[in-house]
């Protein structure tokens, strides 16, 4: 048997930019594209939610293995008056207990507990989303 690993994805290397001003509003994402949706949905008129729901969608196409909605996310939102914070991290099926990595009531051995689907969790990032944007979805 053999077993290749790979990084889950390339490292893009640092460059030196320097800093910048925004008057009206700014977006940053990991990916141009994905800096692009957020920003054509402030122009829009839409609010920072909106455009981080964009770059959160376009981010699920262009890096899924790191920005997927098959994950979860945090996310930390201020309104001018009021800072909230959101949860989106993956959370454990409803159904498990405190059994579930024990067999005879030993612990499993780690990669039957951690590498394989009894540890996968529930994705919180399109709840998360859904919670935090302003609009009915």
């Amino acid at each position: 048997m053999r077993l290749l690993l790979f990084p889950p994805e390339s490292e893009s290397g640092y460059e030196e930019k320097p800093g910048w001003e925004a008057e009206t509003f700014a977006v940053a994402a990991a990916n141009p594209l994905a800096t692009d949706a957020g920003y054509q949905v402030l122009k829009a008129g839409g609010n920072a939610i909106d455009a981080a729901i964009a770059v959160q969608m376009v981010l699920n196409l262009v890096e899924p293995q790191s920005s997927g909605i098959g994950g979860g996310a945090f996310l930390m939102h201020y309104d001018g008056s009021e800072v909230r914070a959101y949860d989106g991290r993956e959370t454990a099926p409803q159904g498990v207990s405190g059994e579930l990595f024990l067999e005879d009531g030993e612990p499993l051995e780690f990669n039957q507990a951690v590498a394989s689907g009894l540890s996968v969790g529930v994705p919180g990032t399109l709840r998360m989303l859904e919670k935090s944007s302003r609009r009915a979805w």
